[in-house]
């Protein structure tokens, strides 16, 4: 399913999030935009918008290089040179590369778990043909192959309940950051291309084409019961191809400032999802080698996705003071799939649990399959205003509303979910103090959501569905500020109050307690409480600027589960960081660090798997205490 927060990489809309692995380096900006963005950034951001900028090439030579290294074996690498290539042509090229060994290791082959190895290289070329019109070509390419890519640890059995495969006297390892059963296997496959014109029209007037085409292809392999049985090993492969094309012009029509726009995205993608089984699941008298499977599941299917938007926001100053912001979008999505589902327990297996074994023809003519096809649109809006109170205040207040489309559980052989809509409410301050030595920012807002689209466990896969309704009421307050010279000070400060307010449905993992009133439960990643806070202090010396900084970050309990289950939670926890920076006068920035001081074993995804393998825990740690060096060097 498409994420509900839209990630751009240079304007550019990924619709699959692996779409913006990669991109992380030599960047000018990553833009955050906090709640739905129902107008400028419609397509599917109902929780928020992230625009990922790369660099420009520049006006003269420039670039830098940075090396860094820290345990686990960690070596990262990364640079860029650009500049003017002739004299309305100018170029720049950047790489990045990323090596770690794992945090843990596979008991059974000793070989890493959670490791990292990715290498990502982009170009970027700027023409300036004439004075008006200014032509941008950006091509970048990820590529993955390691041993992490999310797979999940063995975290405890539920109260009651025993893993299939620790019933006949199978292990789950002792220490938590390791694995059993097949060694994960990860990889990925991440290319893009972006075109982007601009044509100055006059005073106040631009025409701006973006064009964009991504393809990205992951794959991953690991264990569904966690112990050393081998019963499910299970592999998910997706592709995806994506096309964007967006139109804008912006200016100003008398005193009002307006921007119009029309969007069109178009993907095929394909997901496959397949897990042979172990004939002793079903303590069938076979012989006990892990490698006896069943072909088990084979489920999956492709898709066309066809999206268009028209989108307008203008921008009136009633008053010197006060201005008022007023945006539409219209919104339309079809989407067309043939999907297919098999459980096969008659056929065996015939190959062991690797990645060459399970690169099967993605369409069997025998597998039984279905046809979809729905269609989905909404019109939705902002209305804002701001009002300047002084040169160092302002306040404001917004409603919105915005929409993520539905779709296929592509495999589950199901009705299509439904879109998820949400209408917003924000009231804010955002104000500049002491002379400057401190700004301020307040929002309070409240998020009201219908068919809220959740996901659960079924078997081997996890599908989405449909809450009836949900509410959300926040406050958040943000503090940068030089309280003194040479001091730092920042403050994040996020509260949450998240609910379902109409959910009925039935615990996979518990269909012993029939259909369960959700409402009144916490909404699942939301703690009601999240603390941010950094303090550094800029000491002068002879050849530069030396740093020393902290910083705390502290979340509350939070639920995983939409059931509210205690054993599918994170308690609270606080990471604290250390950093030494220094920057010389010459170029050159050398940073010491110590990031998850008190190496901390926290969660940050968890997952109840079904009855079928035995109704235990997956999770998946954040990084252990780690700690490095890191040297650039700017030209």
């Amino acid at each position: 399913a498409d994420p509900r927060v839209a990630i751009y990489t240079d304007e550019v809309y990924n619709a699959r999030v692996a779409g913006a692995f990669g991109t992380f380096f030599d960047l000018e900006r990553v833009e955050v935009l906090r709640g739905p963005q129902g107008t400028l950034y419609g397509r599917n951001a109902t929780a928020g918008a992230i625009n990922i900028i790369s660099k420009e090439p520049g006006d003269s030579l420039n670039g830098y290089f940075k090396g860094s290294f820290g345990n686990y074996g960690s070596v990262q690498a990364e640079g860029a040179v650009g500049g003017p290539i002739s004299d309305n042509l100018s170029g720049r090229i950047s790489f990045q590369t990323v090596d770690r060994d794992g945090y843990g290791s596979n008991i059974e082959t000793g070989e890493d778990v959670d490791d990292e190895s990715r290498h990502s290289v982009r170009a970027k070329l700027v023409w300036e043909p004439s004075e008006n019109v200014v032509v941008k070509l950006t091509l970048d390419d990820t590529e993955q192959r390691d041993n992490g890519g999310g797979g999940f640890h063995f975290i405890q059995n539920v109260s009651g309940f025993l893993a299939d495969g620790l019933r006949d006297g199978y292990v789950v390892p002792e220490n938590p950051r390791d694995h059993a059963g097949v060694q994960p296997d990860f990889s990925l496959d991440n290319s893009g291309a972006s075109l982007q014109v601009d044509w100055e029209l006059g005073e106040n007037s631009r025409l701006t084409s973006i064009t964009g085409y991504r393809d990205v292809n992951s794959y991953l392999i690991q264990t569904s019961d966690g112990t050393t049985s081998n019963y499910a090993p299970t592999s998910f492969e997706e592709k995806s191809e994506m096309t964007t094309q967006e139109i804008r012009w912006s200016g100003s029509l008398g005193s009002v400032e307006t921007l119009l726009g029309a969007y069109y995205f178009t993907e095929d993608n394909s997901t496959l999802t397949l897990a042979p089984l172990h004939y002793r699941l079903f303590e069938v008298d076979v012989p006990t080698t892990p490698t006896f499977l069943s072909q088990g599941f084979d489920a999956g299917g492709v898709q066309e996705t066809k999206a268009h938007a028209f989108f307008a926001q203008a921008t009136i100053e009633v008053t010197e003071a006060l201005s008022i912001d007023v945006g539409i979008r219209r919104s339309s999505e079809t989407r067309e799939a043939t999907e297919h589902f098999q459980f096969d327990l008659d056929r065996l297996y015939a190959g062991s649990s690797t990645r060459n074994d399970f690169a099967n023809p993605r369409f069997n003519p025998g597998l039984p399959t279905a046809d979809l096809k729905s269609k989905w649109s909404s019109t939705d809006g902002k209305l804002a205003a701001n009002y300047t109170v002084s040169d160092d205040t302002l306040i404001y207040a917004s409603f919105g509303t915005a929409f993520k489309s539905g779709g296929f559980n592509l495999g589950g052989l199901q009705s299509p979910f439904e879109p998820e809509d949400i209408e917003s409410f924000e009231i804010g301050l955002k104000s500049t103090l002491m002379d400057g030595r401190m700004q301020l920012a307040m929002s309070a807002f409240h998020y009201d959501y219908t068919n809220l689209q959740v996901n659960y466990t079924v078997e081997t896969q996890i599908l989405t569905a449909n809450a009836g309704a949900a509410e959300i009421d926040g406050f958040e307050l943000e503090i940068s500020a030089i309280p003194m010279d040479s001091l730092d000070l920042k403050l994040n400060i996020s509260i949450l109050d998240g609910k379902y307010t109409e959910y009925t449905t039935e615990d996979p993992g518990r269909p012993d307690l029939g259909m369960q009133d959700l409402s009144g439960n916490q909404l699942q990643y939301s703690p009601d409480l999240k603390i941010y806070g950094e303090l550094g202090y800029h000491i002068m010396t002879a050849s530069g600027e030396l740093v020393p900084r902290v910083t705390v970050n502290w979340t509350d309990d939070q639920y995983m589960s939409q059931y509210n289950h205690s054993y599918v939670a994170q308690d609270a926890y606080a990471l604290v960081n250390l950093f030494l920076d220094y920057k010389s006068d010459s170029g050159w920035f050398a940073s010491v660090y110590v990031k998850n001081v008190g190496d901390k074993l926290y969660t940050v995804a968890e997952n109840q798997t079904s009855l079928f393998i035995g109704n235990q825990i997956f999770g998946q740690f954040g990084a252990p205490r780690t700690y490095g060096v890191s040297v650039t060097k700017l030209f």
